[in-house]
């Protein structure tokens, strides 16, 4: 129904975005902007991949970018996603259950892994 982004770094806020559905379509209020995205309901986004392996998704919504992404199988239970900004992405599986995720940003590297 409504979701959310929100970046600070420092004092300086970096993203502030609230998507919330309304009636055939959803609204994304960033700052002071407002725009709508004409779209079937959104059932899964980038925050989803972090609890749902997308085993029959080959994409899902981003808030920050305002957009689709593709989901690329890369093998079984591994999946990679290519962002707008250049990024890539890396999530592992097992039992369904994401147990890592490799993050390569154009300014770092980042691994998490569940233990």
């Amino acid at each position: 129904m409504q979701s959310s982004v929100y970046r600070k770094i420092n004092n300086d806020i970096k993203v502030n975005k609230l998507t919330t559905h309304k009636t055939g379509y959803y609204e994304i209020n960033n700052k002071s902007k407002r725009k709508q995205l004409k779209t079937d309901a959104i059932n899964y986004n980038q925050l989803s991949m972090y609890f749902l392996e997308p085993e029959n998704m080959n994409s899902f919504y981003s808030e920050l970018f305002d957009a689709y992404i593709t989901i690329k199988k890369i093998q079984t239970h591994n999946y990679e996603i290519e962002l707008p900004d250049g990024n890539k992405n890396c999530y592992y599986y097992k039992n369904g259950i994401c147990n890592r995720v490799k993050i390569n940003s154009t300014l770092f590297t980042a691994e998490f892994i569940l233990y």
